[in-house]
């Protein structure tokens, strides 16, 4: 048996990627655990996960804080006080940030041997990276570096198109350009003097967290690909997604490990039961019909607030027809009744559980987002690929387009353009084929092994 420490950054998608790495790792025997600084509790308990949120920066900050409110009111001989006290207070919150006790003293706890961090974890990744312990990288992401001819993940281009070197050049430049930009905004100000967030990405921040442990970020950083501000080439990473998706090999020192999405229904992610009866209802009518409609599952993230003149366009598109049943996910970006009462066909749930509903899709429109993406090759659903233009949405709809797993629509496509997508995708055999090989792919038992079997060697090599 061995024990592992699984920290996140707390965004909806790696999270749930983090708990089914560790639901793997406990299966097999293994002690895991989630560290992350948002409150997770809950979600990590549905999942039979230990979990510990990560305190300290949110103290430092409040700290600091509280301090600057008593400037503003206390009386003028107290506020002078607490003003000069101010610059000490600020310079030790950004000292124990930077040295990040409160972590290395949960991981000395721990005792694990080995720690996998999210590749967006970077505060963790800068103060873990001189730690004798071995330090695995995790990302949904697929290829992030200009090196391979792939292009940039926020590209629409596929492989081959001509204006690739360009279009990196490009990104590159406007990668640097909001590197400076920043520098003049309060976050700017916060990076250089003030405390250091667990979720901080800045790069003056960062680097002062490699500097308290006695090393320079470039000896593993570099600032030069995709992922902003910087990835890790030097550091393994394990990346949870399918190699037969991605335009090229990928980059060196990654381990494509294959989807982390549950095997079973995923239930227990209801987060409502108002929702979870209605689904189960429609379920359930749909049981008594003979041929029930094809069912289109759509959703459009939950991290930020979904396009609702797009949404809208989507629920026309399936308004008045019989052959098609709609179920939208709105994940809590917006509110069903911005929308009026909706057409027969069309049940619109404040948030689904996804794996559950594409359990029984027969298509799914979707933005792009990875996690989305590989829960839809996991069912083995055929996607209409619409990227509202958000960090690798573009990119991911290239990749399904490339793959033929789906078809790729523009983000203004009207209603009768997204009503014939829908029908492609449901009537393209050779696409369903498609789907349908990467979904055994992916749920091939010596797959859904190959991450635990990565971890195993680490540890057993550690010891």
């Amino acid at each position: 048996m061995a024990r592992f420490v699984l920290i996140t950054n707390g965004i909806t998608s790696t999270t749930h990627t983090g708990l089914e790495l560790a639901r793997r790792l406990i299966a097999a025997g293994h002690e895991a655990t989630m560290l992350c600084h948002a409150d997770l509790a809950d979600v990590a308990a549905r999942s039979d996960v230990p979990f510990v949120r990560l305190v300290a920066d949110r103290d430092a900050f409040e700290r600091v804080r509280t301090t600057l409110v008593s400037v503003s009111r206390l009386p003028r001989r107290s506020a002078v006080r607490s003003l000069v006290e101010l610059p000490g207070i600020v310079w030790r919150a950004r000292r124990d940030t930077a040295t990040a006790i409160e972590l290395h003293e949960v991981i000395e706890r721990i005792d694990p041997d080995v720690v996998v961090a999210d590749t967006e974890a970077h505060v963790a990744i800068a103060a873990l990276s001189s730690s004798e312990i071995p330090l695995v990288l995790s990302t949904f992401l697929f290829d992030v570096e200009p090196e391979g001819g792939a292009p940039p993940l926020d590209s629409r281009l596929l492989p081959g198109a001509g204006e690739i070197a360009a279009t990196w050049a490009a990104n590159l430049a406007e990668g640097r350009r909001l590197r400076r930009r920043r520098w003049l905004t309060r976050r700017g100000l916060i990076d250089l003097v003030g405390p250091i967030s667990y979720a901080s990405n800045g790069m003056p921040a960062l680097r002062a967290v490699a500097r308290r442990h006695r090393y320079r970020l470039r000896r593993i950083a570099r600032t030069d690909g995709w992922l902003r501000p910087v990835w890790y080439p030097r550091l393994p990473t394990l990346s949870t997604n399918l190699p037969e998706l991605e335009f090229g090999s990928g980059p060196a020192g990654w381990t494509y490990v294959g989807p982390m999405v549950a095997a079973d229904d995923g239930g227990a992610r209801w987060h409502r039961a108002a929702d979870s009866d209605r689904w189960r209802e429609l379920l359930a009518a749909r049981e008594r019909l003979d041929k029930p409609p094809a069912l289109v599952y759509c959703s459009f993230g939950t991290y930020r607030s979904a396009d609702r003149d797009l949404v809208g366009r989507v629920i026309e598109a399936v308004s008045g027809r019989h052959d098609l049943q709609l179920v939208i996910g709105l994940g809590s970006t917006l509110e069903s009744t911005a929308f009026g009462e909706p057409p027969a066909n069309v049940l619109m749930l404040d948030w689904a559980d996804q794996t559950a509903v594409l359990r029984h899709a027969d298509a799914a429109i979707v933005h792009g987002g990875n996690a989305t993406l590989n829960e839809c090759v996991v069912s083995g659903v055929p996607m209409v690929a619409c990227s509202t233009g958000f960090l690798d949405q573009n990119g991911v709809c290239a990749r399904i387009e490339h793959a033929r797993i789906g078809r790729r629509v523009d983000r203004s496509a009207s209603s009768v353009e997204i009503g014939q997508a829908i029908d492609d995708v449901l009537g393209d055999a050779v696409l369903r084929s498609r789907i349908h090989e990467l979904c055994a792919v992916a749920n091939d038992p010596a797959r859904r092994r190959i991450a635990v079997d990565v971890l195993e060697e680490l540890a057993e090599a550690d010891r």
